[in-house]
């Protein structure tokens, strides 16, 4: 079954490969923390502070999905009872928010879902680039089934954002999907 730290753990990998990424095409934001006060009065002016969104680039921090697409929309589409209090967690990057949907024959089911940096959406579909197209969300929709998780994965690119979800029925999957492309 899916864990929790497991996806924290694929985040925590996917940003440090995207600041590398960045890094090495001269991007302003310093991979390295100061070590000594000498070292921080020394850092260059253009580095940014952790929290702070790429110049240009949206600031997810500013989106709460639990709002967004609400547990009871969730549960709707899942045709069961969602835990009320969902985890959510916002940052410059992306916004997440982890749903639980308890069904009426006792089946638990998830859906962690993140909005995110574009960027980091096309490195999840380098990473594994198997799955299938799921043309109603449109051109850059890819869904698979991960055997090692027991769970699907949904990953659709728009040129402002990427979704990327994780979860155990890939039609509430999609229906999720849907709700957010038409209201980001």
């Amino acid at each position: 079954m899916f864990r929790k730290s497991g996806l924290v753990s694929y985040r925590s990998v996917a940003f440090v490969a995207v600041g590398l990424a960045l890094a090495a095409c001269g991007s302003p934001v310093s991979t390295t923390a100061a070590s000594s006060p000498q070292a921080a009065s020394t850092a260059p002016a253009t580095e940014l502070p952790p929290s702070s969104p790429p110049t240009g680039g949206r600031d997810f921090s500013a989106i709460n999905l639990c709002q967004l697409v609400t547990p009871g929309e969730v549960a709707g589409l899942a045709d069961g009872t969602a835990e009320e209090d969902p985890n959510q967690q916002s940052e410059a990057d992306f916004s997440m928010c982890w749903y639980e949907v308890d069904k009426p024959d006792g089946v638990y089911t998830y859906y962690i879902v993140y909005v995110e940096k574009v960027e980091l959406g096309e490195l999840a579909l380098s990473l594994d680039e198997t799955g299938s197209s799921v043309p109603e969300l449109g051109d850059e929709a890819y869904l698979r089934f991960e055997e090692s998780e027991d769970q699907f994965r949904l990953i659709v690119l728009r040129s402002e954002y990427a979704i990327d979800m994780a979860g155990t029925d890939s039609d509430v999957m999609i229906g999720i999907a849907r709700l957010l492309l038409d209201r980001l």
